[in-house]
């Protein structure tokens, strides 16, 4: 309302006009923090402002936009920062997440592999890079078939064919040679992935180590030349003895029949090994040559017996051999490796040799097995590079990941920073008007001034705990070995100065050292133990207990007050930022200090938690990782 003065007819003179252009930078100030809606909004109610400006209504209606405008920003700075805070918890789950997943997958004790339905490789885990000696980058997009040795194929395709005719689980069992030289033993378990259409979308592998249940069947492979050879010599024996053996003649022919069933046994299993075997006398010259490997090469025994390594390969392969086969004549197992040209390209091969004892331990041949490793070798030469990509490739999305982290920090920062400046004006003009046109407002325009400045003072306290926040979660930690007995001591001292100490009992156990920043731990304990403090005020006597606990991997810290205390199913929002239990008429606080205690624990590898009842004090809990954690 206009005031008159006293002398009657004599009107004061009118107020002079807020400047067009004042308001309007006033306006431009905060246009960069809102959305295009908020602008327009902003700049409508600018508007009528300054077409109201005049005249007593128009203070009156200004003032009520005001106090509207300065709600509306603290509203939306609250959401700025929740949703902030969402955003970093979903980062920090989705990491969490990833590693178990990845973890559970890539080291698993058997193999996983993807197909697609034409074949090719989607997926791979770790046990199946080290078996195929490639990296994922190089095995995903390519044919499984390729991987699995060409003695294999055969065997693997008619399987794959009965997969696709049938779309039942097949198996297929696959010999492989390590890096230690070592034949292992893989069942590959293949089966389709339907979807709820009873669909194929794709193929799953599942890859065993086998080659315990296959030792046995090795060793009756490498023994039974040997055996074949005694059964040789003793049906030679048998043979010269005849006559004189004429009485023996029934048991001989029957323990002849028995030998020969079992060499019979023992060749077919020696002749249907994938591989090349072949036994060699102390000449080096081939005396029984088997293996299915015959057959794919095109090649017959006849090829090989009587003939020596320099008949069948050139000087350089020729020499290879010699060597090995002096050594195992010497009585040494010797596992080589050798290649030949094939065509424009070439061949690499495996060959294991040991030496044939007779049974005074004389060394009287050798048995060899040989194997084509091209396919291996290929792989090794690929593996160098494909590592060197995939770590470029890691190092990179690192990279990106910091960088969008340092990014979030950087803008809450800045919204937080820059909101001061507006909210520092609003309270500035505010004060002006109350103390330049102090006769002229009614009683009703004071207390709105003054609702005001005390809602500007608010916001700043507000931006000031954000910013505190933020810092917290920026700053570089400077770690050491704390000793908290005395933080904790100069903090209660702090927080005592001016206070009615004679009401304030504290019970301090013994507390540990552990390794932390100081700063930040100090910053801990001043606020848990400010905020005992002031929830139990309205007490006749106020006791805060405060003690700690040990775990294998963590220090337990906790603070413990006789104060009004809370309903634990709200024991999560405590430590949310801008939550608070408590209105402010009966204790003040903005809700930032539990926040910053949560996420310095985060980054001490700990975490915080609270217990209470209504009327019956509160317990704040924290935790400190006893490996303090690396900080990216």
């Amino acid at each position: 309302m206009k005031r008159t003065s006293k002398a009657a007819g004599v009107k004061k003179p009118a107020p002079p006009r807020i400047s067009k252009r004042k308001i309007t930078e006033a306006i431009q100030s905060v246009k960069k923090k809102f959305t295009r809606g908020d602008m327009v909004r902003l700049h409508t109610l600018a508007q009528r402002m300054l077409r109201e400006r005049d005249g007593t209504n128009g203070r009156r209606e200004l003032q009520n936009e005001l106090e509207a405008l300065l709600h509306e920003l603290e509203v939306y700075q609250v959401e700025l920062e929740i949703q902030q805070d969402e955003l970093i918890q979903s980062q920090q789950n989705l990491q969490t997440l990833y590693h178990r997943f990845y973890d559970l997958y890539d080291n698993a004790p058997i193999g996983y592999i993807t197909l697609s339905r034409e074949g090719k490789i989607l997926e791979v885990n770790r046990f199946a890079v080290d078996l195929f000696e490639r990296p994922v980058d190089r095995l995903k997009g390519t044919f499984l078939l390729q991987y699995i040795p060409r003695i294999s194929h055969g065997e693997f395709l008619k399987q794959l064919r009965s997969l696709y005719a049938t779309n039942q689980t097949v198996t297929c069992e696959v010999r492989y040679e390590n890096k230690n030289k070592e034949q292992r033993y893989y069942l590959f378990r293949i089966s389709p992935t339907v979807n709820i259409r009873e669909q194929v979308e794709n193929f799953k592998v599942v890859i065993e180590d086998v080659t315990a249940a296959k030792e046995n069947e090795n060793l009756q492979s490498m023994y039974s030349i040997r055996l074949e050879q005694e059964v040789a010599k003793k049906t030679l024996k048998l043979k010269q003895k005849n006559e004189a053996l004429s009485k023996e003649v029934a048991k001989r022919k029957s323990t002849e029949a028995a030998l020969k069933a079992s060499e019979s046994m023992l060749r077919t299993l020696v002749t249907s090994m994938d591989d090349i075997v072949y036994t060699l006398d102390k000449k080096q010259r081939h005396v029984g040559v088997f293996g299915r490997w015959l057959v794919r090469s095109g090649l017959t025994p006849e090829h090989f017996i009587g003939r020596t390594a320099s008949d069948l390969f050139g000087p350089e392969q020729a020499q290879v051999h010699i060597e090995a086969n002096l050594r195992a004549l010497r009585g040494e197992s010797v596992e080589y490796e050798w290649s030949a040209a094939a065509g424009e390209e070439r061949q690499f091969f495996h060959t294991s040799i040991a030496p044939i004892r007779n049974d005074s331990g004389a060394v009287e041949g050798i048995v060899g097995v040989g194997r084509n490793i091209t396919v291996r070798k290929r792989m090794e030469e690929e593996l160098a590079v494909i590592n060197n990509e995939l770590e470029q490739r890691v190092r990179r999305r690192t990279a990106a990941l910091q960088a969008a982290y340092d990014e979030l920090e950087s803008f809450s920062y800045s919204v937080s920073h820059d909101l001061r400046a507006p909210i520092r004006a609003i309270d500035s003009f505010t004060a002006i008007l109350g103390q330049q046109y102090e006769q002229m407002f009614d009683a009703e325009a004071h207390r709105l001034m003054s609702v005001i400045r005390t809602s500007t003072k608010k916001m700043d306290l507000l931006i000031n705990g954000l910013l505190t926040l933020s810092r917290v979660g920026r700053q570089e930690l400077n770690t050491a070995v704390v000793n908290i007995g005395p933080v904790v001591a100069g903090v209660i001292r702090d927080l005592l100065h001016g206070q009615d100490q004679s009401r304030i009992e504290f019970v301090v156990h013994p507390l540990p050292s552990v390794t932390c920043d100081a700063v930040l731990m100090q910053q801990v304990w001043s606020n848990l133990i400010s905020n005992a403090l002031k929830y139990s005020s309205k007490t006749a006597k106020s006791v805060i207990e405060i003690g700690a606990k040990e775990t294998e991997t963590h220090f337990l810290f906790f603070v413990k007050d006789n104060g009004v205390g809370f309903s634990q199913e709200h024991a999560d929002k405590l430590f949310g930022i801008f939550q608070r239990l408590h209105a402010n008429d009966q204790f003040e606080g903005i809700g930032i200090g539990l926040s910053t205690v949560k996420r310095i624990a985060l980054r001490f590898g700990g975490s915080v938690w609270a217990e209470g009842t209504p009327e019956g004090g509160a317990t704040f809990w924290f935790s400190v990782a006893r490996t303090f954690p690396e900080q990216k």
